[in-house]
């Protein structure tokens, strides 16, 4: 296996492209087929009069304005309850009705607002009379009244935008903060070996050699290497500094989160807000290694040792978000029960065991060897590796590969194999996909959407250029026409955006719950930058859409 399964490569697709050139033709001949059908149903007197006509309001009764404004609200509400409750992870019917509630409020919301903006406005009669307040509003509520279906799906991808780019630099930000820590060792190999790790019987084979050399992985993937015809491999192994960590799991006397809630005398979700934890933590086993093994693991990797006393034990974890609940047990130094023994929890010690790409090791249970359970075998057995370079252990992966892929029952049983460098160029994919899906698509979405407003206010402001000459006519000065129009594009650009942006902060509540599982994720620096940048992009296109605007209703 070479490099060149590496990096990242653009191609270019006639498939993809034909298939464009498909959608976007139906698209023009649909459109063209509803412009044809409005027009042709139309009377030739209404064209002629078009620009004296106001648009017909189609909600005149503002009390069903009211109650269908009221209802937007509520389904709109209930939607965010049932997104903040069920989150992002658990594909429910909850998560669907979400989804379909903030559509149609948002939808219902936009319908509303065009029925009683004028009515609400004229109840503070000090804002309607001044100016030409009554002529911006009658504008705008007949914009909005034509326009409602389109706001409405502008809204929505500028809520797509929005949670899409915030999503995507928060989680390729909390895997580079990851990275480092999750790549101590040049590499590591992971087993499988019993209890819940090892369920599937095609396994039974390897493990039953990994248990005749009493799971000795150094000595079980240096015959497998000979075995598979990689004996270069197995002197590097030979050579190499390696730790073997093997984690127990005692079956006859496990040990709960639950157990260690009750000890504790709190509860994992009082210190974790967190929403993917799901309901059925309590039951997620807490497993048990041996000191000995954790200290050699830490000096292999420059790390400082660990001291236990008599009677006492730690808890080793690797996630970020799993940092308050085990500070603060610690702080409590309860009890802990193991095979029937009492052991004060003294320590809580952050540190990655192994190579990985994102740790997620939410906590272990560090014993004396001497306190550890009679009998128990590894529930999974893991190899760290370093060798006198990266490249060096990344050749060492490639041979262990031949062994995780061999058929033959004599080998060891191989279920995890990768290297820093592996880690290293998943990050780097990881990075460059998510940043171009998130960060592009998410700037063309808003650029798009600011440009159908534009376009909207622009055609408004040419249909309305008599009606501002007249004004002009009667008396109004300038900078009065020029604030109303201000005042026009400003709240038609505002609406579908303070609206998204209700909608974005409901969903990043909910996304940094599955992004924190991945790393430290800071969304507060994070939505900052984001709203910084599109109040750039979307401010530009107001600001352009205004002078143009101003522009036509002079001309």
């Amino acid at each position: 296996m070479g490099d060149s399964h590496h990096g990242l490569a653009f191609a270019f697709s006639a498939r993809s492209l034909l298939q464009t050139v498909c959608v976007f033709g139906a698209i023009f001949a649909l459109a063209a087929a509803l412009n044809v059908r409005t027009v042709s149903r139309t009377r030739l007197i209404d064209l002629m009069q078009a620009s004296r006509r106001v648009e017909v309001q189609k909600l005149r009764s503002i009390p069903v304005s009211l109650a269908l404004f009221a209802v937007s609200l509520a389904l709109m509400g209930i939607a965010y309850k049932l997104l903040v409750d069920n989150g992002l992870m658990n594909l429910s019917p909850q998560f669907t009705a979400s989804v379909v509630l903030v559509c149609a409020g948002t939808a219902l919301f936009f319908f509303s607002l065009s029925g009683f903006l004028v009515r609400m406005a004229k109840l503070i009669p000090s804002l309607y009379l001044r100016g030409l307040a009554p002529f911006t509003v009658q504008q705008l509520a007949s914009r909005v009244n034509t326009a409602f279906a389109s706001l409405t799906v502008v809204c929505m991808v500028l809520f797509l935008a929005l949670t899409s780019v915030c999503s995507g630099l928060g989680l390729r930000d909390a895997t580079e903060s990851s990275l480092s820590k999750g790549t101590p060792y040049g590499m590591s190999v992971t087993s499988y070996l019993s209890g819940v790790y090892a369920m599937d019987e095609e396994a039974n084979p390897y493990i039953s050699y990994a248990a005749s050399l009493d799971y000795n992985m150094v000595e079980g993937l240096g015959q497998s290497l000979r075995t598979v015809g990689k004996p270069d491999a197995a002197d590097a192994l030979a050579a190499a500094n390696k730790v073997q960590l093997d984690v127990y799991w005692d079956q006859n006397a496990p040990i709960t989160y639950a157990d260690m809630e009750q000890a504790v005398g709190f509860k994992l979700t009082d210190k974790v807000d967190n929403k993917e934890l799901g309901d059925a933590y309590g039951q997620m086993p807490l497993y048990l290694l041996k000191l000995s093994q954790l200290n050699a693991a830490l000096e292999l990797a420059g790390k400082p040792q660990l001291q236990l006393g008599a009677g006492e034990c730690a808890v080793v974890y690797d996630m970020d978000m799993m940092t308050p609940f085990w500070e603060a047990a610690a702080n409590e130094a309860p009890s802990v029960s193991v095979a029937g023994r009492s052991l004060k929890l003294s320590h809580a010690l952050d540190a990655c065991l192994q190579t990985t790409p994102v740790p997620m090791n939410s906590g272990m249970l560090v014993v004396a060897d001497a306190d550890l359970p009679q009998g128990v075998l590894p529930a999974q057995s893991v190899l760290n590796i370093t060798c006198q370079d990266d490249a060096a252990a990344d050749g060492l992966r490639e041979a262990l590969s031949s062994v995780q892929l061999s058929d033959n029952p004599d080998t060891w049983p191989v279920d995890r194999n990768i290297s820093r460098i592996d880690c290293y160029q998943q990050n780097v994919g990881i990075s460059t996909i998510v940043g171009y899906l998130a960060i592009y698509l998410g700037f063309v979405l808003v650029i798009a959407c600011a440009a159908i407003l534009s376009i909207q206010q622009l055609s408004e402001a040419s249909d309305n250029a008599q009606r501002y000459g007249l004004l002009r006519k009667l008396g109004a000065p300038e900078g009065m026409l020029s604030r109303a129009l201000f005042a026009q594009v400003l709240v038609y650009f505002l609406l579908p955006l303070l609206l998204a942006v209700a909608h974005s902060a409901c969903a990043m509540y909910v996304v940094a719950d599955v992004v924190e599982v991945f790393g430290r994720f800071e969304i507060g620096a994070t939505a900052a930058f984001v709203a910084a940048c599109f109040l750039v992009v979307y401010g530009a296109y107001f600001a352009i859409t205004y002078l143009f605007a101003r522009r036509f209703t002079r001309e």
